[in-house]
């Protein structure tokens, strides 16, 4: 079997590519691409980023671009074993042979993965040390707005938004491959673009506090200062066609971003400054691209995504409208977070029509006084009485989150974490709202680089755990489940959030030292992050409370987002004087600097555009049953069975097969399934049944089925079952199981009769290189397969690969058993 090594490794999914829409073959292309993102697959594939940067490249014929992500730590353990090196998902190409690396930073917690994946591909960390031969190391993200602690490792950063910019730079590298440029020619080219910023063309040079800084340019020709791209927003195409997982990912749904930018000006939130101005799209585009996604990938949920939602200027309308396109086809809209002011009671109640669930909401602070300090002045009143209107019984849970650490906070505050929350959880109990639970997620608040508080440092470990534990004490009650972090990590993320360059050396020794993963709880490795300050001569406490004076040069100052130092720091001060400020967004506020009223500039969604229409909603009024016989081979192998459910009921989706769903809160659609298989073992005989709105079309089941499904999945047969016929699972008596070993055979022995009557065994019949046994059923008790492979492993019986076909004692004729449904029948 082909990967059977992967059998060693938890989740081997996530290395087996064959997903639906995946670009798998492009012979047109002259230049390879691969994204790279710098954590599992569950979590890089999650990311709307990676989808919309895979659609804009690989609609060009000419380029070719492919996937690949951080391997766990058992995978990564195994190819430093096997001598393996990284390669793409789509096509395995070695990533040292792309011509472009590109890299996400969406965290800076993901900085030591990002070197592993170098190291994984064999490519030198340090730009300094490739040559013409190793692509080019690109990055982009969020973290690139400060790319200091990075800088070493990268050849060039994109700045801000990299749906256009990318292009710009695949054109730019096409171009001195056919001039056979050399690497600082390329680089220097690269320059040029707006929003690239090549760090090994700038001088370094020390602040007031000893970090180490970009100076001046070294090329008359490189600009002082590197600006963020925009793109028009509206009009950029929306990755319609994205490549679905085969595997259980952390957001599988349609994520739909609504509109760029914020107009709240929350002084805390990097992400509200780089991304202004607001932009949004109209309702009419939304809807298209949402049901056209949905039609394409399978999915079952939508989420609109933007920083506030509830801000988006025809949110009602847009939420309305969708749900009369979703919930005849049972897909749920959700929004990831709401305001707690300016919030529309008829939101929730539009998004329960399909299923309900839970409901976000951000207060950020616990007293009136601190959220005025940081621009998000929402009195109290007003977060009780917009929670006590969105949350019904459809709704089985709330989650609120807060932040300590923020500047100006004091005791108190944290005291009015606990009230607040306390005054919510006796509101909703006391309107009957007793079968839920609010989650109360506590973070520690790390200062960012393009915000009012890039001057400011952080609390220190010492008082970020006194607070916490003031917390864990106030928020103990039945009903509230408390979620915090731990200090280290945070510290860790202040410290690389306004790094300088000498923090590059420090990561590189923690990833030498075996860090990787940071984000996760599990992989976390502080002592080891501690010896590396050390190495490097630095105290990692003194990193993270530093602050800086107006005047100072920051390690980022070199990257522009538009908007004017002066408007940040005035900001910054007015938090001292718990002074909010309006928002921005009006067509004439010149105020921070990013807009001039002409190119760049808030855009609204145009009021006159009438909403999309949508058919009435075809009630289920009666199901049809239908048994179906597929295979699972390939890529479909290291599906799990969870994995299995999801990749079904896409399938289904795509094909336009509605299916019957159950009643209740929770709807699910009517598949059953005859059992589930041990990952890695394929089948040629697998069943499920399912019961559909309207009557199949006879042959065309299986067709259309076929033309929807991932690699490694097969539509065999399918017949119509009479609702009195007994379920799948209790027609299958038996299974067909071969088991070949390697070609030229070595020793594998016949197990002893005490091993067949074990396993019920009912047949063992020898192949070359292989052998056909059958295994039967007890009376309710199906046999685990995966059991019964490792007892013959046991008994001397060495498998490299396993295929099934379930059978059905009811046509059983001697020792010659038919499958439940055979290849030949088909639909009438």
């Amino acid at each position: 079997m082909k990967n059977s090594h992967l059998l060693e490794i938890l989740k081997p999914v996530r290395y087996a590519g064959g997903e639906w829409n995946a670009v798998r073959n492009k012979t047109t292309a002259r230049l390879r691409f691969v994204l790279a993102y710098p954590d599992v697959y569950e979590i890089g594939m999650s990311y709307l980023g990676l989808h919309v940067l895979y659609d804009v490249l690989n609609r060009r014929e000419d380029i070719w671009c492919e996937r690949t992500f951080a391997p766990w730590s058992d995978r990564e353990a195994q190819m430093r074993q096997r001598n393996e090196t990284l390669t793409t998902l789509e096509s395995g190409l070695p990533v040292s042979r792309a011509d472009i690396l590109g890299m996400s930073f969406q965290h800076e917690l993901t900085y030591t993965n990002a070197l592993l994946l170098l190291d994984l591909a064999g490519l030198p960390l340090c730009s300094r040390d490739r040559n013409e031969t190793h692509p080019l190391v690109i990055a982009g993200g969020p973290c690139a707005f400060n790319p200091a602690p990075m800088a070493p490792f990268i050849d060039a950063f994109v700045i801000g938004e990299a749906e256009e910019g990318v292009l710009d730079l695949a054109d730019s590298v096409l171009e001195s491959k056919k001039q056979n440029r050399t690497r600082l020619e390329t680089l220097l080219e690269l320059s040029k673009l707006e929003g690239v910023f090549v760090p090994s063309l700038y001088s370094r040079i020390h602040n007031r506090l000893g970090e180490l800084c970009f100076g001046p340019p070294l090329y008359p020709a490189i600009r002082r200062t590197v600006r963020k791209r925009l793109i028009d927003f509206e009009n950029h195409p929306y990755p319609v066609n994205q490549t679905v997982p085969n595997a259980r990912i952390v957001q599988r749904r349609v994520a739909l971003e609504i509109m760029r930018g914020c107009t709240r000006g929350c002084r805390f939130c990097q992400a509200g400054f780089v991304n202004r101005p607001l932009r949004e799209r109209s309702v009419s585009r939304l809807i298209e691209d949402a049901m056209r996604a949905a039609e394409s990938t399978g999915y079952d949920e939508l989420s609109l995504l933007s920083l506030s939602s509830g801000d988006y200027s025809r949110i009602r309308d847009l939420v309305s409208s969708l749900m009369d396109h979703c919930e005849s086809r049972q897909v749920s809209v959700s929004l990831p977070s709401l305001r707690l002011d300016g919030f529309a009671e008829e939101i929730p109640r539009n998004l329960e029509r399909v299923r309900g669930g839970g409901l976000t909401f951000a207060p950020e602070a616990g007293t009136e006084r601190l959220r005025r300090a940081v621009n998000k002045a929402i009195p109290d009143a007003t977060i009780l009485d917009t929670i006590r209107q969105a949350m019904t019984k459809h709704w089985e849970s709330l989650k609120l989150y807060f932040m300590i650490g923020l500047p100006t906070e004091t005791e108190e505050d944290i005291a009015g974490i606990g009230r607040l929350v306390a005054r919510i959880h006796g509101m909703l109990r006391g309107q009957g709202w007793r079968r839920g639970t609010i989650h109360v997620s506590i973070g520690t608040f790390s200062p960012k680089p393009h915000t009012p508080y890039q001057w400011c440092g952080q609390i220190s470990t010492a008082v970020c755990a006194d607070r916490l534990r003031i917390l864990r004490s106030d928020l103990r009650r039945n009903g509230i489940k408390l979620s915090t972090n731990n200090p280290e990590p945070s510290l860790l993320e202040a410290i690389l959030a306004r790094g300088d360059i000498r923090l590059a050396g420090v990561i590189e020794l923690a990833f030498r030292a075996g860090c990787r993963f940071d984000e996760w709880f599990e992989c976390f490795r502080w002592d080891l992050w501690q010896n590396a300050f050390r190495q490097m001569g630095l105290r990692p406490e003194s990193l993270a409370e530093k602050t800086y004076r107006r005047e100072d040069l920051l390690p980022w100052s070199v990257i522009d987002i538009g908007v004017r130092p002066e408007y940040l720091w005035h900001e910054y001060r007015r938090t001292f004087e718990d002074r909010p400020s309006d928002h921005c967004g009006r067509d004439d506020c010149r105020v921070c600097g990013v807009c001039d009223g002409d190119s760049v500039r808030t855009i609204r969604s145009s009021t006159d555009q009438p909403l999309p229409q949508e058919s009435a909603p075809v009630r289920q009024e009666g199901t049809f049953r239908y048994r179906l016989k597929y295979a699972k081979h390939g890529p479909g192998t290291w599906l799990s069975h969870h994995d299995l459910l999801e990749t079904m009921n896409a399938i289904f989706r795509r094909a336009g097969v509605t299916l019957a769903f159950s009643q209740g809160f929770h709807p699910h659609p009517k598949i059953t399934f005859a059992g589930a298989l041990p990952v890695g073992l394929e089948s040629w005989g697998e069943y499920l049944e399912v019961s559909t709105v309207h009557p199949c079309r006879g042959e065309k089941l299986c067709a259309d089925l076929s033309a929807c499904s991932p690699e490694g999945i097969e539509w065999i047969a399918a017949v119509p079952v009479e609702k009195n016929e007994p379920k799948i699972g209790s027609v299958i008596r038996a299974d067909e199981l071969r088991i070949s070993w390697k070609d030229g055979g070595g020793e594998s022995r016949e197990p002893s009769e005490e091993a067949l009557r074990e396993f019920n065994i009912g047949s063992w019949l020898p192949e070359e290189n292989s052998v056909r046994l059958i295994v039967v059923h007890s009376e309710g008790n199906p046999p685990q397969i995966r059991k019964i492979l490792s007892g013959l492993q046991e008994q001397g019986v060495v498998p490299c690969s396993s295929r099934i076909e379930r059978l059905d004692q009811h046509r059983k004729d001697g020792d010659h058993w038919t499958p439940v449904v055979e290849a030949s029948r088909s639909l009438a």
